[in-house]
């Protein structure tokens, strides 16, 4: 009887360090780029030319009120060159072996963060943005990658329990303020613009503030164009204006009064003739703007202007 006994406690023990090696093996297996687990945890992402910070996920409903996930993300452009930040990564998400559906948020969950990386941004400048997909509520775990534009081969994924989500970032979002920005140094305010092979003379003239039909704060930029090119051709068919404001491309947008010169953008001209021509853009903040026409020779003019 003392014979088995031993044995026995023997067994016990080697069970109980078979045990608690196994339970050291799984913690072993946790990656830095994975979220295994389906609790969140902040994720910083680097890409080849971009860092993304997975900072929240909410339970939304989309247009087609339909159940939807919105994933919180910011991304810094880490190049030296201004970047249109979509480019950098693709984004997939499925659940239970089905890749999500990409949607668009309803009237009611719109947030002023989404599409924000489809904007144009300077280099080491970040901004916040969103994506939401289709999921079931009820499902499995969710799988966020991120995969890198550059390289495919890295892939970085988050798992999300659509059960216990961590909702929207509880502190907003508030960009940098660049006061002084030196991207257009050494831009001339007027010069020749080179597209499709033709060299064409461009101004940018001068600034004006104004407002939307909403009250949205605008300004207006007023360009003077020359058709150096062997036949009729625009301004907007031609020249490519990217306004910024605190680094970040802005939208254009409509005001609520209107100038001829507005028309004027998308108005055709003559062979050697020249017109006048405006467009409104939506202000974000009350930084210099920065009105920059670069060229893809790299060339072009530009100008900052101080709104305050």
């Amino acid at each position: 009887m003392k014979f088995f006994k031993s044995s026995l406690a023997i067994v016990i023990a080697i069970l109980m360090v078979f045990s608690l090696v196994a339970c050291g093996g799984e913690q072993d297996t946790d990656n830095n780029n994975t979220n295994k687990s389906g609790a969140f945890k902040e994720t910083t992402i680097e890409l080849s030319e971009s860092k993304i910070v997975v900072v929240g996920a909410e339970r939304i409903v989309d247009y087609d009120e339909k159940d939807a996930l919105r994933v919180w993300f910011d991304i810094t452009n880490t190049t030296e060159e201004s970047k249109y930040l979509a480019w950098t990564y693709e984004f997939k998400a499925t659940q239970d072996d089905y890749e999500l559906v990409d949607t668009s948020s309803g009237i009611e969950y719109t947030v002023k963060e989404e599409g924000n990386d489809i904007r144009d941004v300077r280099p080491g400048v970040t901004v916040r943005a969103t994506k939401e997909v289709v999921m079931k509520p009820d499902g499995g775990l969710i799988t966020l990658s991120f995969i890198d534009s550059y390289d495919e081969e890295k892939v970085f994924t988050v798992e999300l329990d659509p059960k216990n989500l961590p909702g929207a970032p509880k502190e907003e979002f508030v960009p940098a303020t660049i006061d002084d920005p030196k991207w257009l140094d050494g831009y001339p305010e007027k010069g020749q613009y080179e597209a499709f092979g033709d060299l064409y003379d461009v101004e940018i003239e001068k600034f004006e503030l104004t407002e939307s039909y909403s009250g949205e704060k605008l300004i207006r930029i007023y360009f003077n164009f020359k058709n150096n090119s062997d036949e009729a051709t625009a301004f907007h068919m031609n020249i490519s204006p990217i306004v910024y404001q605190d680094g970040v491309g802005l939208d254009t947008g409509y005001a609520d009064v209107s100038v001829t010169e507005d028309d004027n953008y998308s108005q055709e001209i003559e062979v050697g003739e020249s017109i006048k021509v405006a467009c409104c853009y939506e202000l974000i903040s009350e930084s210099p703007v920065e009105v920059d026409l670069t060229d893809l020779s790299g060339g072009g003019v530009g100008v900052v202007y101080n709104i305050k």
